[in-house]
């Protein structure tokens, strides 16, 4: 999983590479059981396109992908203030002790959904070069499964209430957070 992560963050970054277009940030809130990379390229005066891909460890190991596009609203992109929007798309793992057998059993599930935000980005530096970028928004995507890998008894779906704390984690702390924020650090090419 990790691999098909990197090779798709390398093709979106080396694929339109060209001179102040193009910024690469890194987030700096790691403690929110995420490694997220931020690209961004500059179509026109308002308009950026990009990706936000997160690594999540922790609860949900696994990766999310989220093509992204903004409207600044003054002609200066990519700096200032803007409105943004995204698509979310994502596979992960759960892993739950069975109520029936006792034994620890996993899934690997894949979500989708979307999310917006408004935030501001700051470029820095004599040249412009180094970028920040503080953004918050929300994001709706679906819940944690509770059929799959955990059994095709009747009693295991019945009793599947080990659901419900997955859910609370999955939307507190996890990639189906309401609440989607950004805070990164970034360099301008």
């Amino acid at each position: 999983m990790k691999k098909i992560f990197f090779v798709l963050v390398f093709i979106s970054t080396v694929s339109s590479v060209t001179a102040q277009n193009n910024i690469i940030g890194f987030d700096l809130t790691l403690y929110l059981n995420r490694v997220k990379i931020k690209y961004e390229r500059v179509l026109s005066d308002r308009y950026t396109i990009g990706s936000q891909s997160t690594i999540f460890y922790g609860w949900f190991p696994g990766f999310q992908l989220a093509p992204i596009g903004r409207m600044y609203f003054k002609k200066d992109a990519p700096e200032g203030f803007y409105a943004q929007g995204k698509i979310c798309m994502g596979i992960f793992q759960s892993g739950h002790q069975s109520v029936v057998s006792g034994e620890e059993k996993t899934q690997i599930f894949s979500n989708f959904g979307a999310g917006f935000a408004f935030g501001y980005q700051w470029l820095l530096g004599d040249n412009k070069q180094w970028s920040v970028d503080l953004s918050l928004g929300l994001k709706f995507v679906g819940s944690v499964p509770i059929y799959g890998s955990m059994g095709n008894s009747w009693d295991e779906l019945l009793n599947a209430w080990h659901t419900i704390p997955g859910n609370t984690a999955w939307r507190l702390f996890g990639p189906g957070s309401f609440v989607d924020t950004l805070f990164t650090v970034g360099y301008r090419f």
